[in-house]
C-alpha cells in the first residue's frame, strides 16, 4: 500500500475475494472463525492474551499441523482486536500461508509466551512464525513476509471489521464473544 492507502483495484480485488471465499459473511467473530474452520478443514483458536514485556506485534497467525491460532493483544482496544482478528483471517482468505523460519532454538521470554498463552512448545514456535518484523531479532530474519500478501491481509481485514462493525446491534462485546 503506498502512503494515500489502498489502491481501487485492490480493495475490489479483496472484496471480489471476500465474497467468492464466503458468499454469506458471518455477523460475529465467531462466525468467521467458524465459517474458515469449515474452508481449511481444522479448527481455529483465538487467543486474546497479554505478552508482558515481550516486543510483539499486536496479532499473529500461527498455522500448526492441525489447527490454526489467531494470537490478539488484549491490550488493545475492543474495536482494533476486531481489526487485528480481521487481519489474521484475511490472511486465511487471501489463501496465505505463513512463512517457515529456520530451526534455531529461540531464547529469553517468548518460548516462555509460547507455552503458557499458546500451548506451543518452543520448538513449534520456531518452526511456524516469521512473518513479522518484530519478531527478526528472535528468528533471525531480516524480511517480513510479502509486502503484496499484507497489503491483501490488510485490506481484506478491514472489509472483514468493517462488515462486522456495521453488524454491531447487540454492542462490541457481543462481537467478540464466542456464540
Amino acid at each position: 500500500m503506498s502512503d494515500q492507502g489502498p489502491t481501487a483495484q485492490l480493495v475490489e480485488q479483496c472484496r471480489t475475494r471476500l465474497h467468492e471465499v464466503l458468499p454469506e459473511l458471518p455477523r460475529t467473530i465467531a462466525g468467521f472463525r467458524s465459517a474458515l474452520e469449515r474452508l481449511r478443514g481444522r479448527p481455529i483458536r483465538v487467543v486474546v492474551g497479554d505478552p508482558g514485556d515481550l516486543a510483539l506485534p499486536t496479532g499473529l497467525w500461527l498455522q500448526l499441523r492441525h489447527r490454526d491460532i489467531v494470537w490478539v493483544d488484549r491490550r488493545t482496544s475492543p474495536m482494533h482486536q476486531v481489526v487485528i482478528i480481521g487481519h489474521e483471517f484475511g490472511h486465511m482468505v487471501c489463501g496465505h500461508e505463513p512463512q517457515p523460519v529456520d530451526g534455531k532454538e529461540l531464547t529469553g521470554p517468548l518460548p516462555a509466551f509460547a507455552d503458557q498463552q499458546l500451548g506451543l512448545s518452543a520448538a513449534h514456535i520456531t518452526a511456524i512464525m516469521g512473518r513479522c518484523s518484530d519478531l527478526r531479532s528472535w528468528l533471525g530474519r531480516a524480511d517480513c513476509g510479502s509486502g503484496e500478501q499484507e497489503q491483501e491481509a490488510e485490506v481484506t481485514g478491514r472489509l472483514i471489521a468493517e462488515h462486522l462493525l456495521a453488524e454491531l446491534g447487540g454492542g462490541l462485546a457481543d462481537l467478540l464473544g464466542e456464540p
